[in-house]
């Protein structure tokens, strides 16, 4: 008989190793530069953290997990209240130092700020990892309901599938709302 807890915490180890792989080693395996939506959400964070005006007609909750995430992380932990710029646009009124998600391909700073943004990659990652484990119990829960199955087994399977499955352990690593 398979104990569901030590199954859950299986599942979120396979999924952390699948996901974590590499975002803090060399460069070859992970290389630090801005991926293709990253510019979009980087720039939602450096407007979240500098307490900037924008208009975006998405519902601003998964952006605020993500400003939240790299705060907690360090990153743009020098914004204060109350120094906030005015304009939509404009960053050099900004009131901390952050980077500038420009366009895909730019490498990340060296400094603090680049070190930051990969403990926030590191932070959705572990999120991420999540996901598995949530599935996993929710099938079990759902399958345990109809007569004659193993819920464990058919559980097991789906959260495995999900923990390694390429596409959510590449979405779950970069600063975009796919992964949470």
């Amino acid at each position: 008989q398979l104990c569901p807890q030590a199954a859950g915490l299986l599942i979120f180890l396979l999924a952390a190793s699948c996901r974590l792989d590499g975002l803090w080693g060399p460069p070859s395996k992970s290389p630090p530069i801005v991926t293709w939506d990253e510019v979009h959400f980087g720039t939602f964070l450096n407007r979240y953290l500098n307490q900037t005006f924008f208009f975006d007609v998405h519902p601003p909750l998964g952006k605020i997990v993500l400003a939240a995430t790299a705060f907690v992380s360090g990153y743009g932990s020098d914004c204060t209240s109350g120094e906030s710029s005015t304009s939509n646009f404009d960053q050099s009124s900004a009131a901390c130092t952050l980077f500038d998600f420009a366009s895909p391909g730019v490498l990340l700073p060296k400094d603090n700020r680049g070190d930051a943004i990969i403990r926030t990659r590191l932070i959705l990652s572990l999120f991420g990892s999540v996901a598995p484990v949530i599935l996993f119990y929710a099938v079990r829960r759902a399958v345990s309901t109809e007569g004659g199955y193993d819920s464990n087994f058919a559980a097991l399977m789906s959260a495995t599938a999900v923990a390694c499955d390429t596409g959510f352990a590449v979405l779950s690593r970069y600063i975009i709302l796919d992964g949470i």
